[in-house]
């Protein structure tokens, strides 16, 4: 009997350690993020002000502080969404996280492969392609951290596999696509395909189409997730709605790259396959966010109030976004937009109003978990910023979308060619996009610093065991 005990307890003790390591690593991934959105806008703000002055802040160059903008950006969406998955693995009582320690190592090489990254855009080291424009050598410990990862969660994963809930299924194959794309995207190093400047394009094209459709994997399982912890409604992850979500999420992951390279000799069936499901996901991410937010009781909104307001933001965030990108994807109308500011607003559109969104529900989902509750100041502060972001974020993208449509007309229609031209007509748009821009900043910043303070700070004292 006393040997039993002493068994009992070492597997409670090995628990316990397992969970407050897994609570740790997703705090170090969720920070990080919120750090890297910061630093996302601010190089946002930066990027605009250099574009509409050129004049303006020459300490470092536009073509440094452009794949810096987005470098971080993506940094942004990916660690916090790692963070989200290794907390919410954490959470459920049937898994039982494999050597927790590997979750600091993976942290550790993605941290050290996004600085080395950063370091070299500032000293004007490139040698990619599009989005991974930096060395192709510092793509080694960006590779190896994925694998990292791919080894803990299937290691965790409990089975049958059959049996888990969508937003399992979403990230395990959220890994593999990027893995698979993130290799894809290097091919161009091979002289059969970088030789080639058709096979270059439309196989750089594709593979970043499948590295956000990864990420896609990845945010909608998290909003999944996040809803069900709330309302802890099984139809939510096992019903056929998610699922469907899931399986066109996955099939996107092959064809959503389609509609980016109409420019590019490609099979016509491709490109309408790309059109079609691209359009058809967004449209079922929208009810599955809809359907939540009409059963979740008010009792529930008002004890998750923030996660709450973020998802709803989402939903409306997608509408929008839907409106735009179905326009964008329309071969007769991408002639013309394509390349211009409008391409812009739709990935700004995604990328904040709903990518960002729905991992800002999360982070502030998880603080609440293991941190002490917000201040009422911070609470104030926070509110103030879900409003200031919104509202910015129209007036943002209204000017992106109006800079598009005028450089648009001009250069087709008017057949006006001459930069200075075009950029002195949209120049208005120009002049709003920086305070907009600013005020944005602001308001994420009221968001991100409650939720960095409670991070940082020491939270209350929780029960290792207590599964929710």
């Amino acid at each position: 009997m006393t040997l039993l005990n002493r068994e009992t307890q070492a597997d409670l003790g090995h628990e316990e350690e397992t969970v407050l390591k897994a609570k740790t690593s997703s705090l170090l991934f969720v920070g990080t993020g919120l750090v890297a959105l910061l630093g996302t806008l601010l190089f946002g703000l930066i990027v605009s002000v250099q574009y509409s002055f050129p004049d303006w802040f020459q300490v470092i160059p536009f073509y440094k502080t452009r794949p810096i903008h987005v470098t971080l950006a993506l940094t942004w969406i990916f660690f916090t969404a790692i963070g989200g998955v290794y907390h919410y693995l954490r959470q459920d009582p049937k898994v039982r996280l494999w050597v927790p320690r590997l979750s600091f190592v993976h942290f550790g090489i993605l941290l050290l492969a996004e600085t080395l990254i950063l370091f070299a855009y500032l000293a004007g080291l490139f040698g990619g392609r599009e989005y991974l424009e930096y060395p192709p050598l510092l793509s080694v410990p960006v590779f190896a951290g994925w694998i990292i990862f791919g080894m803990i969660c299937f290691k965790s994963l409990p089975r049958p596999f059959t049996k888990l809930p969508v937003y399992y299924w979403m990230w395990a194959t959220g890994i593999l696509i990027f893995i698979y794309a993130f290799f894809e995207a290097h091919l161009w190093l091979l002289p059969f395909f970088g030789e080639n400047i058709i096979r270059d394009i439309t196989v750089q094209w594709k593979s970043l189409g499948s590295l956000v459709a990864s990420w896609n994997m990845f945010v909608y399982g998290t909003a999944i997730c996040l809803m069900y912890r709330i309302n802890k409604d099984e139809a939510l992850i096992h019903g056929r709605r998610s699922f469907f979500l899931f399986f066109l999420a996955l099939f996107n992951a092959f064809f959503n790259w389609g509609h980016h390279t109409y420019i590019v000799p490609a099979a016509p069936w491709v490109v309408y396959i790309a059109y079609g499901v691209s359009m058809t996901e967004l449209i079922v991410l929208y009810m599955v966010i809809r359907g939540w937010l009409k059963s979740l009781p008010n009792v529930k909104k008002h004890r998750h109030i923030f996660p709450y307001r973020f998802l709803f933001a989402s939903e409306v965030w997608i509408i929008l976004n839907l409106v735009l990108a179905i326009a964008i994807s329309i071969p007769a109308i991408n002639l013309y937009t394509h390349g211009t500011h409008i391409t812009v607003a739709h990935s700004m559109g995604s990328t904040i109003g709903i990518n960002t969104m729905i991992l800002l529900a999360s982070a502030f989902f998880i603080c609440s978990e293991v941190r002490k509750p917000m201040s009422q100041k911070a609470l104030t502060s926070a509110t103030w910023g879900f409003y200031l972001t919104n509202v910015s974020l129209v007036v943002f993208l209204g000017c992106l979308v109006g800079a598009g449509v005028t450089r648009s007309y001009l250069t087709t229609t008017q057949e006006i060619l001459n930069f200075q031209s075009v950029q002195n007509a949209i120049r208005p748009f120009m002049l709003a996009l920086v305070p907009s821009g600013a005020v944005l900043l602001i308001g994420l910043f009221l968001n991100i610093f409650p939720l960095t303070m409670m991070i940082i700070k020491p939270g209350k004292a929780i029960d290792p065991l207590k599964k929710s």
